[in-house]
C-alpha cells in the first residue's frame, strides 16, 4: 500500500473516491449496473423532468458522456425517454420500476462502504466544511472562466 502520509490532499481525494467507485462497481456489477449509472438513476428519480443537459451541469461532465450513459441505462431498462413537447430536442427522463428497485440496493451498498471506511464518524460539522470547501473550488473556476 502506499504511503498516504506524504501525499497532497487532492492526491487523498482521488483515491478516496476511486476505491469508493471500485469498491460500488464491484458489488453492482451483478445488477450490470456501475456506480455512475446508479448515480444517474437517483438523480434522473428525485429530479421531476430531468434532463440530459440537466445530468451534465449537475455531475459536471459533458452532454456526450451523459448520452453515453443514459443510451446505455435506457438499453438496459432502466431509463425511460420523451420528448418535452415545448424543446423537441430535449427528452424528459424517467426511472422505471427495475430501476427504482436497484437504487435501494445501491444505498445499501455505498452505506456499507462509508461505514466500512469510517465516514460515518466524521460528523455533520466536517462534511458542511467539506461542502463549502466544495462549492468555493466551483466558485473559483466559474469566476475564472
Amino acid at each position: 500500500m502506499d504511503n498516504f502520509d506524504e501525499k497532497p490532499f487532492g492526491a487523498l481525494l482521488a483515491a478516496l473516491k476511486k476505491n469508493q467507485h471500485k469498491f460500488l462497481n464491484d458489488r453492482l456489477k451483478k445488477d450490470d449496473l456501475t456506480t455512475m449509472q446508479a448515480v444517474f438513476l437517483i438523480k434522473i428519480h428525485v429530479q421531476d423532468c430531468c434532463s440530459q443537459k440537466d445530468l451534465a451541469d449537475y455531475f459536471y461532465v459533458n452532454k456526450g458522456t451523459v448520452a453515453k450513459y443514459l443510451r446505455d441505462l435506457e438499453d438496459k431498462g432502466f431509463v425511460t425517454r420523451e420528448r418535452i413537447p415545448e424543446n423537441r430536442r430535449q427528452y424528459k427522463l424517467k426511472c422505471t420500476e427495475k430501476a427504482i428497485d436497484i437504487m435501494a440496493t445501491f444505498k445499501e451498498i455505498n452505506e456499507e462502504w462509508e461505514q466500512k471506511v469510517g465516514l460515518n464518524e466524521l460528523g455533520h460539522d466536517f462534511v458542511e466544511k467539506f461542502r463549502k470547501l466544495t462549492v468555493n473550488s466551483v466558485k473559483l473556476n466559474e469566476e475564472e472562466l
